[in-house]
């Protein structure tokens, strides 16, 4: 499986000019919480795999995230307790906003663990120069390493308002047996090539719905977040059932 998004190094600069913003944009709350509820529906379905990462070495937010799920039955952060839970999982989730202007949108950021995301795990894309190697963005955090495939892919496909990353394993496996088209070859995470390879894809497959990266996970796109995740779960059960009467 490819590596997860374990901080903030990537192979673009990512040029953040604080969080004041957000708070000015009425749309952010709204778009914000429905990437929240995505992240974990997605990780309830174990198509965000969880990558463990020691507590203080997490994102200041998301140890507040974690501190504010404190008495929930998942966390428990007593001393004694040897199986905390923390770290980030694989994937990254994606949403236009309503103003379109620029293709803008908002994105998870790198590192976030999707079963908790909260607000400060979000990043607003204001401006992408993939020719510069660059993204601007409003947040606390820097957003995901793959920013620039959204970008992409918003930019290619004008029918496309969400874009979701999940890693299935079930799926890398079988691709062809959905009709999912796959990119040519593998590519490092973050990069430029990847990018590239996934325009190369979509282009070659205008109507496609979701494509496999090689070796690095699903893309989902649709025209609202619920379509898409919504998409990559029947695709998980359908995959599934169809395993199931071929061993049958």
């Amino acid at each position: 499986m490819a590596n997860t998004e374990t901080g903030p190094i990537m192979e673009f600069q990512a040029v953040g000019i604080g969080k004041e913003y957000l708070s000015l944009n009425p749309n952010f709350n709204a778009l914000a919480n429905s990437l929240i509820k995505t992240g974990k529906k997605l990780s309830h379905a174990g198509m965000a795999p969880f990558v463990d990462i020691p507590y203080n070495q997490l994102p200041l937010s998301q140890r507040q995230a974690y501190e504010e799920a404190r008495d929930s039955s998942v966390l428990n952060f007593g001393d004694s307790n040897p199986n905390i839970r923390t770290g980030n999982t694989y994937g990254n989730l994606s949403v236009l906003t309503e103003t379109r202007r620029n293709r803008e949108f908002l994105i998870t950021c790198t590192g976030s663990d999707m079963h908790f995301l909260s607000p400060g795990d979000i990043a607003y894309i204001y401006a992408v120069l993939p020719e510069q190697a660059q993204v601007y963005y409003y947040g606390e955090r820097a957003p995901s390493s793959e920013a620039r495939i959204h970008s992409a892919i918003y930019r290619l496909r004008q029918d496309v308002k969400a874009v979701v990353h999940v890693h299935c394993s079930e799926i890398s496996a079988n691709p062809s047996i959905l009709g999912i088209p796959i990119t040519s070859r593998f590519e490092k995470q973050g990069s430029i090539e990847l990018v590239n390879q996934v325009v190369e894809t979509l282009k070659k497959n205008p109507t496609a719905r979701a494509i496999e990266m090689r070796d690095h996970g699903q893309i989902f796109l649709a025209r609202t977040l619920d379509e898409a995740v919504q998409r990559a779960l029947d695709s998980k059960e359908k995959l599934n059932k169809l395993i199931l009467g071929i061993v049958a």
